[in-house]
């Protein structure tokens, strides 16, 4: 009997996460924030220092601040967006030594740039970008395919991907964000980051209905990034973006695997969520191309 070819692809990812495994899962984002500098308050200017600024650039943070400083500044924060904890010392000066004494920590909100608009324009906050280059190279069938999808869709400059379930947008970073990574093109990146949140998409309540509660790192939370890559990976081969499953895939699969303890049985059953997730959207693409909607 013939082998599904998603299957021969899942089983050769499995073969590389295996590969990885001795090395760790290195995994490297394909894309980054096209703001300026380190990571800064919105009102005060002042850039975040330590742990928060290192953590904000994970997060391809440009600019962020309170819920408090966003009304002040004139900005809404969206229904829907999700805070950014970060952390601030407690100090108490020493009776004897009259020096400052750190005692505890204390912990606060803060929201990203991209999630606010103008309260009275309602047009995003403007992030200072230097010159960048567009080094997609596109691919026609893969273009056809995801115009073919009636989605709700925003380009933004923070160097964030994701999808937001509560306004059923995909999030994607500007074309001039990806770079690349050791082993994958700038192209390859771009399209298979764009379908990692198409996937998530199909995940809505209203079509498959597969997107549980949990936050990150949480088992459901993991599960979906599993299901979400290889749905990517699929359709990668499918468009002819990537020949071969690419290491990028592995690692990142990997290290979700690794949050949910190794468990090689998990993607088999994630692979079957994602072959209904590509199905999904091999049929939906197929029916009359229609201009993917941008969000206001």
């Amino acid at each position: 009997m013939k082998k599904d070819a998603n299957q021969i692809i899942t089983n050769k990812i499995i073969k590389l996460i295996e590969n990885q495994q001795a090395g760790g899962f290195n995994w490297q984002s394909g894309f980054k924030s096209l703001g300026n500098g380190l990571p800064s308050n919105a009102e005060t200017k002042r850039p975040y220092t330590g742990l928060n600024s290192f953590y904000l650039m994970l997060l391809g943070a440009s600019e962020c601040a309170t819920y408090a400083q966003w009304k002040k500044l004139g900005y809404q924060v969206q229904k829907g967006s999700k805070s950014t904890t970060l952390i601030r010392p407690v100090f108490i000066k020493d009776k004897e030594t009259l020096e400052d004494k750190l005692v505890s920590w204390s912990s606060f909100n803060v929201f990203l740039s991209s999630d606010v608009l103008n309260s009275e324009t309602k047009e995003a906050y403007p992030v200072s970008t230097t010159e960048h280059v567009d080094n997609i190279k596109p691919i026609k069938k893969a273009e056809m395919f995801i115009q073919g999808i009636n989605h709700n869709m925003e380009i933004n400059t923070s160097g964030r991907a994701f999808y937001m379930p509560s306004r059923d947008l995909v999030s994607i970073p500007a074309r001039e964000s990806f770079t690349g990574t050791d082993t994958s093109t700038a192209t390859e990146c771009y399209y298979s980051t764009y379908l990692h949140e198409l996937a998530h998409w199909t995940g809505h309540e209203t079509r498959l209905d597969r997107l549980k509660s949990g936050g990150f790192a949480s088992q459901s939370y993991a599960y979906e990034e599993l299901v979400a890559e290889l749905t990517a990976c699929f359709l990668c081969c499918d468009l002819g973006i990537s020949n071969e499953p690419r290491v990028d895939h592995a690692k990142y699969l990997g290290s979700w695997l690794k949050a949910l303890k190794n468990d090689k049985k998990l993607i088999g059953k994630a692979a079957g969520l994602a072959q209904k997730a590509f199905t999904y959207l091999k049929k939906e693409s197929l029916q009359d191309t229609k201009p993917t909607r941008k969000a206001a």
